[in-house]
């Protein structure tokens, strides 16, 4: 590696430590004051559970931006041409004003999903729970996140075919052509992808957890 690159990887290295080192810290903190302060009896395990679930879900809308970005970037180019996911810096998205029914509509969808992710998968319990199934088929921890993946292809679809006909019902007055059309069509798959992308980092972690921290 040249100096550039060393450069960045002495960043990365040390943010990724400054991160644990929070996350570890954050983890402490709660675990000891819900233990004590609150007097409810919570592991290790469940608080860094909980912290990390609520991080990746607050990360959400980050996500969405980024891959609406990227499908942005990426609109025009043939399918056997695309370049390697996030391997190309891309600009910002168009800025067009939106009205308030549809920033209120994109607002209470990211909502829900940062709610629904919070509700699935912030108890540690459900992790143990799924985890403990791979368990008993003796299911390595590579197969099973690749399980997660085909599994979670049913609700996948079932929201992109949700998403297909809010887009449709939405804009259904709206010029196909238009710039309006298009970022709400990039915004949609964004959504949709941000979301699978989160419950596999949630289930990676949380197989992680259960197999290496109990």
């Amino acid at each position: 590696m040249n100096k550039k690159e060393w450069v960045y990887f002495a960043k990365g290295m040390l943010v990724c430590m400054v991160s644990v080192a929070c996350l570890l810290g954050l983890s402490l903190w709660l675990l000891i004051y819900v233990n004590r302060d609150l007097q409810q009896e919570m592991s290790f395990e469940q608080v860094l559970n909980l912290i990390l679930v609520t991080i990746i879900a607050l990360m959400f809308p980050l996500i969405q931006y980024g891959q609406a970005r990227w499908l942005w970037h990426t609109r025009h180019v043939p399918a056997g041409q695309q370049p390697e996911w996030m391997s190309e810096k891309t600009a910002h998205l168009p800025k067009i004003a939106k009205p308030w029914p549809q920033r209120l509509l994109e607002v209470g969808l990211q909502v829900g999903a940062m709610l629904l992710l919070l509700w699935l998968f912030g108890a540690y319990a459900t992790q143990q729970r799924l985890v403990g199934i791979a368990n008993e088929y003796d299911i390595s921890s590579g197969t099973y996140l690749v399980c997660v993946l085909v599994l979670a292809a049913v609700p996948i679809a079932v929201l992109a075919w949700l998403v297909k006909m809010m887009r449709e019902m939405v804009a259904r007055k709206w010029d196909k052509q238009g710039l309006r059309y298009q970022l709400w069509w990039v915004w949609l798959w964004a959504y949709v992808f941000a979301f699978g992308l989160c419950v596999y980092l949630i289930q990676m972690m949380g197989v992680m957890m259960v197999r290496h921290l109990e």
